[in-house]
């Protein structure tokens, strides 16, 4: 640990020698070959994840793997499931119906979540999938903006709605949208602002100007996420030793087994750090 703060602060400086710059490729090297291991070890990414946050995080694994059936959480419900129609959902009879646990609380207090939905639009972004694109925006025309059941903080989302329409329009051009997210962004803190952040900047291919003060921001509050530093150098100088660095630490990302989950790092309570891993890893290659 002692040694990834020196890391990171040498790092902050900007400045690198050629040899540094030769370490930072062998590091990158390891980095990716730990992925490849995590991947090989992870036959079932819902294995790692709270059922009622997989969408969430599962979404994250299939942008950067599509190797997931994503869309089996796409479905409306009425006594039977019909697939395909533009609701996400967790787990809804477990989730969201049920007290599992006997507290006098259903487990979930939506249906979905912001972090869900952003999950899903990650996903569908790596697939090119301008036909779920559709049907999300269509559903959500048809709610006011409203994704699912529950209450309406947690599931009005009409900041998404520039995105998802520039997104199925092709309409990604270089052009500020400030004034359209920033209302929706200030609402929501940590990673959840961070997934959002990282969707714009894959779908337009730039951060900048007050979203990147609040990426800024999310560094400041947990330095050590390599997710915050690989957005941020992906959409500014492009140099990713901080994020390299970090993901190359044998204490929190073993290279002989899977990680635990470490909230020191990505600052996300019950976080798979292997599949956040592979979802870093993936930032830095461009996805």
């Amino acid at each position: 640990m002692r040694r990834l703060v020196l890391i990171l602060l040498v790092s902050s400086c900007g400045v690198l020698t050629k040899h540094e710059e030769k370490k930072t490729i062998n590091d990158f090297d390891r980095v990716r070959e730990k992925r490849d291991l995590y991947v090989s070890l992870i036959s079932d990414p819902y294995e790692l994840v709270a059922r009622c946050d997989a969408l969430t995080f599962v979404g994250l694994y299939d942008a950067a793997t599509t190797s997931v059936d994503i869309y089996k959480h796409e479905y409306s419900y009425d006594h039977v499931k019909t697939y395909r129609t533009g609701q996400w959902n967790r787990d809804v009879e477990l989730c969201y119906e049920k007290d599992l646990n006997g507290d006098g609380y259903n487990d979930s207090r939506s249906a979905i979540s912001t972090e869900g939905v952003l999950g899903a639009m990650h996903a569908m972004l790596s697939r090119d999938d301008k036909d779920g694109i559709r049907r999300l925006i269509e559903y959500a025309e048809e709610n006011d903006w409203v994704f699912g059941a529950g209450p309406r903080e947690y599931t009005y989302l009409p900041g998404l709605k520039p995105l998802l329409k520039d997104i199925l329009e092709d309409k990604l051009t270089l052009k500020d949208h400030a004034s359209d997210t920033l209302p929706f962004l200030e609402s929501y803190k940590g990673n959840v602002l961070g997934d959002y952040l990282a969707l714009k900047g894959r779908a337009y291919g730039y951060v900048r100007g007050a979203e990147l003060e609040l990426l800024d921001k999310l560094i400041d509050e947990a330095p050590l996420n390599p997710i915050y530093h690989a957005l941020k150098h992906r959409f500014t100088d492009g140099d990713q030793q901080t994020a390299i660095s970090i993901l190359d630490e044998e204490e929190f990302f073993p290279s002989d087994k899977l990680p635990k989950a470490a909230l020191e790092i990505f600052a996300w309570n019950d976080a798979p750090s292997a599949i956040l891993y592979v979802w870093t890893v993936a930032i830095l290659e461009g996805v």
